[in-house]
């Protein structure tokens, strides 16, 4: 398991250099789902995987029916598996709630801050400091070579990519020209991440994947006509869906669990982000500790421990 105070250091660094351009969010990472069940939890439109059953409202999975814990849980993606947070609490993040729930597993984090699509594929990730195991090579290359030094042992890998993707063409009040290729980009990095994952795991492990949400209030000053971004979130949420059904891995989805309002009727993204702040406190699109308990929630559902 990693090392608290080098991440939590890495993670004031990031601080310093992590916060609102003109045009929205500088490359940093954030991302998605609950913790209240079927919300937020999908096998992806047709996803009748093996193993997996439908919710009986239709809107997740449970009794999932997969291969079961073993003794590594490996987290991969960027700052949201990583555990960045304002707070410095690296360890609320989901992969860390998540693991303290499955005794006797080990949890290994390979996820870097402000990672990418592209960096996670081809390396160079922008923070390479919040890394909590120093690696050369990219994050797919890492997860490839544990995969293959702990055969039939490693047991779930998640994967959270595709936020800092999507930040690069939306601030939230408007979306770039750039976004359909970006979209097109994302989808086919992600089909390429989820079949390299699934063929190393040969069967013996379980993979989810967890989908960006859309971390800016529809509220939020200096858009007059609400952000626009939600629509390109929406359709990368359904697009992650269709890729991950192909190959029968289960999507957590961040759009269907940070969206709408918590019981006490302000927007869920207040809650579960750091998106609404109060005083001089600067708005920040990473998980609370609550929004880090949903996602590892939602998790613990899909899985089924």
């Amino acid at each position: 398991m990693a090392a608290r105070g080098p991440l939590a250091a890495a993670a004031v660094l990031v601080a310093a250099v992590v916060g609102f351009t003109v045009a929205g969010l500088t490359a940093v990472p954030v991302l998605p789902t609950t913790a209240q069940g079927p919300p937020g939890v999908a096998a992806a439109p047709g996803a009748d995987a093996p193993g997996r059953t439908d919710s009986p409202d239709g809107t997740g999975v449970t009794g999932a029916q997969g291969v079961g814990p073993r003794e590594h849980y490996l987290a991969l993606g960027d700052s949201l598996a990583q555990g960045f947070s304002p707070s410095g609490d690296v360890r609320a993040a989901y992969p860390y709630q998540h693991a303290a729930g499955v005794p006797g597993t080990r949890l290994t984090v390979l996820a870097c801050a402000g990672e990418t699509t592209v960096t996670f594929v081809s390396g160079r990730c922008p923070y390479p400091q919040t890394a909590a195991v120093p690696r050369q090579g990219s994050q797919l290359s890492a997860a490839l070579a544990f995969l293959a030094a702990h055969p039939g042992q490693v047991s779930p890998v998640t994967v959270h990519l595709g936020a800092n993707d999507l930040f690069a063409v939306t601030g939230g009040c408007d979306v770039s020209p750039g976004a359909p290729a970006a979209l097109d980009a994302y989808e086919t990095a992600m089909a390429s991440v989820l079949s390299q994952l699934s063929d190393a795991l040969a069967g013996t492990g379980d993979l989810v994947v967890l989908s960006p949400y859309d971390p800016y209030p529809a509220s939020r000053a200096g858009c007059p006509d609400g952000p626009a971004s939600a629509a390109l979130f929406e359709e990368a949420d359904r697009r992650l869906a269709a890729v991950a059904a192909r190959q029968g891995v289960p999507v957590v989805s961040g759009q269907r669990v940070f969206a709408g309002a918590a019981p006490d009727g302000a927007p869920r993204v207040c809650t579960y982000t750091f998106m609404c702040p109060t005083g001089t406190a600067r708005p920040d699109v990473h998980p609370t500790r609550e929004g880090h308990a949903a996602l590892a929630g939602a998790l613990q559902e899909v899985l089924g421990y």
